[in-house]
């Protein structure tokens, strides 16, 4: 956060100090100044775009200053208050559009990869797993596909029917609160990705603290990885009202052996 505040009339100082010095840094640190709490006043932002707005701005700082002189303007305030409504607006409308962990390996090529290879959990592995599930019980499938959201095939799902059935669940009642589930956790996931791709444009600027950034960085990607954890344990213990043990043991007992097989079959094609 930034305490020192810039007026109007002090800005408009700094630009005529500016046409007699040329000292195009003080004049840059004063308007980031100003732009910022003209972003504070007139939008609600989070820490992130702040600092995102805030990066911007400093780094084209030139690019606007010569337009400023090349469009012969005259209010200095003015121009730079469309500026941070420009540099808002092409924000907002960046974070409209779903992020995917494809986009943000262009920006750290191996730091995303490395965090889903060394997390069994990640999506892309629970998935490869599906090969391997004719080797689990119909509830050790069930619970399985609940915690990571993954579609049962027809036997199963005929299978957990019935157990809703037995157990007096409604079906519609248990699906709803799946769908709903699913919708929170990649709301929560688009939310942490685009934190992460404020994080590489730090980095990548370098006008942040480094291992700060870095630090923060590492704590999102850990967080990204478990939003594909739907449900934990003893809420599918709720969900399907088993005893939590029994699931704490069916889940252990299926990971471990998908884990052995998964491992096994890349050990397999590493030799071969």
């Amino acid at each position: 956060m930034i305490t020192k505040f810039i007026s109007d009339k002090e800005l408009i100082s700094e630009l005529k100090k500016f046409k007699i010095t040329k000292d195009e840094e003080k004049l840059k640190e004063a308007s980031t100044i100003w732009a910022y709490h003209n972003a504070e006043k007139r939008f609600s932002l989070s820490e992130d775009q702040t600092a995102e707005l805030m990066m911007l701005f400093f780094k084209k700082f030139p690019v606007f200053l010569e337009a400023f002189f090349l469009k012969e303007y005259d209010d200095f305030p003015s121009f730079l208050s469309v500026v941070v409504k420009n540099i808002f607006l092409s924000i907002y409308n960046e974070e409209k559009k779903p992020i995917l962990e494809e986009y943000l390996k262009l920006w750290d090529r191996d730091g995303i990869d490395r965090a889903y290879q060394e997390n069994v959990y990640s999506e892309k592995n629970i998935r490869d797993l599906n090969y391997y599930f004719k080797v689990l019980s119909p509830m050790e499938k069930i619970i399985i596909c609940i915690r990571f959201n993954l579609d049962l095939e027809k036997k199963e799902n005929e299978f957990l029917n019935w157990y809703l059935s037995s157990k007096g669940i409604e079906l519609n009642y248990f699906k709803d609160r799946i769908i709903e589930r699913a919708i929170e956790k990649k709301a929560d996931r688009q939310i942490l990705l685009r934190r992460i791709n404020s994080c590489n444009r730090k980095l990548y600027s370098g006008n942040f603290k480094y291992n700060k950034v870095q630090v923060r960085k590492k704590e999102l990607i850990q967080r990204v990885s478990n939003t594909y954890k739907m449900y934990s344990l003893n809420e599918i213990s709720e969900l399907l009202l088993i005893d939590y043990h029994k699931v704490s043991y069916y889940y252990s007992k299926s990971m471990r052996v998908l884990k052995s097989l998964f491992k096994n079959e890349i050990e397999t094609k590493l030799a071969a």
